[in-house]
């Protein structure tokens, strides 16, 4: 008989059913068939107390219990367990105040199987590097099975904790529609952040780089916002 992937089950804590469903039925596409459904966040700490689970995604608007709240358990309680945020409201300062609170990935309603699948084998690479940067006992748990999905970040290989913090935070802003400001020194890859926030948005428009640098102010202005034909000279 072959070994469930994951070892050790995905917890799906949402109070509608039909998203559990969904969730559920993507993953066992792609391979994850080990899942366990919960739709009361506060039976969550009794399913914890009876075994280990790989990651936890979790509704963040739910009747019975907040999700933040449930998320301020698990990250002091089972520290070492991934969370996912999934949540219908599109808000920057939301997403920011998950990550801060020990959220892996921020997911909005309706969630994509593409991004559903790329935040879930995230965490769960994240969480076996953790384990074997911390020497824990136990052979590795089987590999997720990857997706033939684009991701936002295939340029870039990194295992530096940084990075990886960036990327999740990158991941968690991009679906929204508020403006990014990115700073930094010459070379150290604002453009390649730029770009995976556009890849990452589901956005179908083109990239398109601007090197400011080299504009006037009047050219700056044009390239931003346009001109009116006959405004100046060759207009």
């Amino acid at each position: 008989m072959s070994e469930p992937i994951p070892r050790h089950p995905i917890l799906l804590v949402d109070d509608e059913e039909q998203a559990l469903q969904s969730y559920d039925l993507n993953l066992r596409y792609s391979g994850l068939t080990n899942t366990i459904r919960c739709s009361d966040p506060r039976k969550v700490p009794d399913i914890l107390r009876g075994q280990d689970v790989s990651l936890v995604m979790l509704d963040l608007c739910m009747p019975q219990m907040k999700g933040e709240e449930l998320l301020a358990f698990l990250k002091e309680r089972h520290p070492q367990v991934p969370v996912i945020i999934v949540t219908g409201f599109n808000e920057v300062e939301t997403a920011v105040r998950c990550m801060r609170a020990g959220s892996v990935d921020y997911l909005v309603k309706p969630v994509d199987r593409a991004h559903l699948l790329s935040a879930v084998r995230h965490a769960l690479e994240a969480r076996q590097a953790a384990q074997d940067a911390s020497g824990q006992d136990g052979p590795a748990q089987p590999a997720a099975p990857r997706t033939e999905q684009p991701d936002a970040f295939s340029r870039v290989i990194t295992g530096n904790a940084r990075m990886l913090e960036l990327m999740r935070y990158v991941r968690a802003v991009a679906p929204s529609d508020e403006p990014v400001l990115i700073t930094g020194e010459t070379g150290v890859g604002k453009e390649m952040i730029a770009r995976a926030i556009h890849d990452a948005s589901g956005l179908s428009g083109k990239f398109v780089g601007v090197n400011v640098a080299g504009l006037d102010d009047a050219m700056f202005s044009d390239t931003l916002f346009g001109h009116k034909k006959g405004a100046f000279t060759g207009a």
